[in-house]
């Protein structure tokens, strides 16, 4: 992250951003960047569309890690990061070669939050976790936004009644997750074994109560044995 001014607060960075290019030149972009999208659309204010999340993320650079909530909108798309969140929680941003535009979701402009960083973080909800990238951005309540791509990818069930996810439906690159779904269900299938078993059979023999018939049983033979 860049160095911060004397005269500016801690959790305010003076963001250089990227020079228009000149007429004619050509702009030489990374991989990573090329695989961006032109342009997000953001809708910060919660709405009946979204819910609130806790969520866990880790810089991949430094390890820092932060817990907070994030609103789940299907109506933005991409992953947002607040800037003065980033800043305040030590959040390592890289500075992209190009603007990305913003749109909110009645499709005009927003051109203070105009994308020029980005952030590489570990994402944690639960047992899920994913390597992924946040868009910097300014909005005023959220810390972060997970939109529809994110939703569309891994195509969590939501009980919008209870505010539940469940990422039981991850791609097959999110091992973590299917495995630990797998895991759950097999032990619910186990459990449900037992519950079938003890129904269908009679009360079942406790190990100490053998012992104590057994030591019953030996002692009683001693005494006629005398």
């Amino acid at each position: 992250m860049s160095e911060l001014p004397a005269d500016k607060p801690d959790c305010v960075k003076a963001v250089q951003e990227p020079q228009p290019p000149k007429r004619g030149k050509l702009i030489c972009l990374a991989n990573w960047e090329r695989r961006l999208p032109r342009k997000y659309v953001v809708a910060p204010t919660p709405s009946a569309n979204s819910l609130n999340i806790d969520i866990e993320i880790e810089t991949t650079d430094t390890g820092v890690k932060r817990c907070t909530k994030s609103l789940v909108d299907c109506g933005a798309t991409g992953l947002f990061m607040d800037t003065k969140w980033a800043c305040a929680n030590n959040v390592t941003t890289r500075a992209l070669t190009r603007l990305i535009p913003v749109y909110s979701v009645n499709g005009t402009p927003n051109e203070s939050s105009a994308i020029c960083e980005i952030a590489d973080v570990i994402l944690r909800y639960n047992r899920h976790a994913e390597c992924t990238q946040f868009a910097i951005t300014q909005f005023g309540k959220q810390s972060m936004i997970l939109g529809f791509t994110w939703l569309h990818e891994h195509n969590p069930e939501i009980n919008w009644q209870t505010k539940e996810v469940c990422m039981s439906r991850c791609p097959a690159c999110h091992d973590t997750c299917r495995l630990d779904t797998k895991h759950e269900r097999k032990e619910q299938h186990a459990a449900t074994a037992q519950i079938h078993a003890c129904r269908s059979g009679g009360f079942p023999v406790l190990i100490e109560e053998v012992e104590d018939e057994d030591d019953c049983i030996c002692g009683g033979t001693e005494e006629s044995k005398g």
